[in-house]
């Protein structure tokens, strides 16, 4: 009975471990703030931030992409990593160009695959506060 449970002792402690890093990691990505639908036209893609105001357009294989500078624009098109995000939900690889976006209070901005991961994500965030 005993070697039963100190072999499965070490995977209950790991998958305890593992949930408590990943609310951490939300907790800690979002910083415990609400999070809203932002268009994608008003965030800097480079920065990864809200900016509030139009920021300036670059095309890139008949997609748009935005950054608030000349320095900005110029790494959208010249960096194919700036055009890819991470959905913090799924975990799934995104075009920011096509992604559902939303930003928390301190304007930084979340990138999502679909509007389901966004809402899913919002609200688990929402419970963390």
């Amino acid at each position: 009975m005993r070697r039963v449970l100190y072999k499965t002792m070490p995977l209950t402690v790991v998958l305890i471990l593992v949930s408590l890093s990943i609310a951490y990691t939300i907790r800690q990505a979002h910083g415990g703030l609400s999070l809203q639908r932002v268009q994608l036209e008003q965030v800097c893609m480079v920065n990864d931030s809200f900016g509030g105001k139009p920021q300036i357009p670059v095309i890139v294989d008949d997609k748009t992409y935005y950054g608030c500078c000349p320095g900005c624009a110029e790494r959208i098109k010249n960096d194919l990593s700036v055009r890819i995000a991470t959905d913090p939900l799924s975990g799934a690889k995104v075009d920011k160009a096509k992604a559902v976006t939303g930003a928390n209070d301190k304007g930084n901005v979340f990138y999502f695959e679909n509007e389901e991961n966004f809402e899913k994500f919002a609200e688990a965030v929402k419970d963390k506060k």
